[in-house]
């Protein structure tokens, strides 16, 4: 079990990470770039991700290791149920990262055109044990 929730939190801290440094990257080609000679300004970044609840450990483990590896980035973590964040969403709340527990709810954003088709990810699978 230790294992599976180690593996988890390497696969989450890629997909994030990978996800940062677009939205770095972006923010940064936008900003223009505004170096001084003294010293290089590090864009602030915000990223909101919005994740099922049963992820929260390792979400929290990896968005920790993620602020302190990237300075100037700060990460909003919101923790609920699959469902419930889609409706969020569907409300018009921000997430630049959506980690549902289930293909079901990611389907319904793809379907309603609130997450490109080509973004979803399976990154991890889990076991139902009793």
């Amino acid at each position: 079990m230790h294992r599976n929730r180690r593996r988890l939190q390497m696969i989450v801290v890629l997909v994030v990470s990978a996800l940062a440094v677009s939205v770095i990257a972006a923010v940064s080609m936008s900003a223009g770039r505004r170096e001084t000679r003294s010293k290089v300004n590090t864009p602030k970044v915000n990223i909101s991700v919005f994740a099922a609840a049963s992820l929260s450990a390792a979400f929290t483990d990896v968005v920790a290791a993620f602020e302190r590896a990237n300075p100037g980035a700060t990460v909003t973590l919101n923790l609920a149920g699959s469902s419930t964040l889609v409706t969020q969403i569907r409300n018009g709340a921000p997430a630049d990262v959506f980690a549902s527990a289930d293909t079901a709810n990611m389907e319904v954003l793809v379907r309603e055109g609130l997450v490109d088709a080509a973004s979803p990810v399976v990154f991890t699978r889990n076991t139902l044990m009793i």
